[in-house]
């Protein structure tokens, strides 16, 4: 299926492994530009078409990574996302104190939030 995504831009979280490297090869299978990002320091050889892929390395959980990535690639005209990275803690409700909810939030939530409004921020009107 053809979605004419032939020069556009996505970024994809968690690319390397599982759910982010799908999306990530089947924007690359599609023509799309990918910038691929990871906490692993070299990419593995499962992304296709690589000609269209940009690797960045870093943590999504870190704001300073976001301000990195959105002052490097704002000519890039970042047409989506996969905002994909992080999760709760292993437990049950009774196992799981304050502690591990506010590190859960951090881990599920306000990163994403954080780096969403931030990559929004040049295309609102």
């Amino acid at each position: 299926m053809n979605f004419n995504l032939q020069h556009k831009t996505f970024m994809v979280g968690g690319a390397t492994a599982g759910f982010g490297l799908a999306i990530a090869n089947a924007l690359l299978n599609e023509g799309a530009g990918v910038i691929a990002i990871a906490r692993n320091q070299k990419p593995n050889n499962a992304f296709i078409n690589s000609a269209n892929l940009i690797f960045e390395c870093g943590d999504l959980f870190d704001h300073d990574f976001h301000d990195y990535l959105l002052d490097k690639y704002k000519k890039q005209n970042i047409t989506g996302a996969l905002i994909n990275a992080g999760g709760p803690p292993a437990g049950t409700f009774e196992q799981l104190g304050m502690a591990d909810w506010d590190t859960a939030y951090n881990a599920v939530i306000a990163w994403k939030v954080h780096f969403l409004q931030k990559l929004a921020a040049p295309y609102e009107t």
